[in-house]
């Protein structure tokens, strides 16, 4: 009798050593949550690169974000092996005006403004659509090795993206 009071009475200590620790890690974690957060004040919207293809549309934009408080675009200015800026590494995107440069429109136009840009760019994706690209300067026509390959060696480039493929 007095070994099964001696061990409830252990097994109770260990349970209020217990539930003292996870109130503490609690109770820390929210202190630290209210002192460390509370001024993230953020308000964020990605960009896909056929929303910036003109004046028009980056007005349109610009002025949404102004009128939705948003502070931060994640403009993407480079999709599939193309450019929607001035490169002297990539074509520029196939539907863009030859003279207009979308990320300097978009830089100009919010420089006086609260609202951050940064640049987005696909790193991965080099092209999508089951017609080539036009510009015989694209990586597509000009770096191999910019395909990945399957353990055959068969390059993505050759992949017919409008035919199925597999079941898994």
């Amino acid at each position: 009798m007095l070994q099964k009071k001696i061990k409830n009475n252990f097994s109770d200590q260990i349970n209020r050593r217990i539930y003292l620790v996870i109130f503490l890690v609690v109770f820390i974690s929210q202190i630290e949550a209210a002192s460390l957060f509370p001024k993230i004040n953020s308000s964020s919207l990605w960009v896909k690169s056929s929303s910036i293809l003109d004046t028009t549309s980056i007005d349109s934009l610009v002025n949404f974000s102004i009128e939705n408080k948003i502070n931060k675009l994640f403009v993407q200015v480079r999709s599939r092996g193309d450019a929607l800026y001035d490169s002297k590494i990539v074509p520029r995107h196939e539907k863009l005006d030859s003279l207009f440069d979308p990320l300097n429109y978009v830089i100009s136009k919010t420089d006086s403004l609260d609202l951050q840009i940064h640049a987005w760019f696909n790193t991965y994706l080099l092209w999508s659509s089951s017609s080539p690209p036009l510009s015989d300067q694209h990586l597509y026509y000009n770096c191999d090795d910019c395909f990945e390959v399957d353990l055959n060696g068969k390059s993505d480039k050759s992949i017919k993206l409008e035919q199925f493929h597999s079941s898994e």
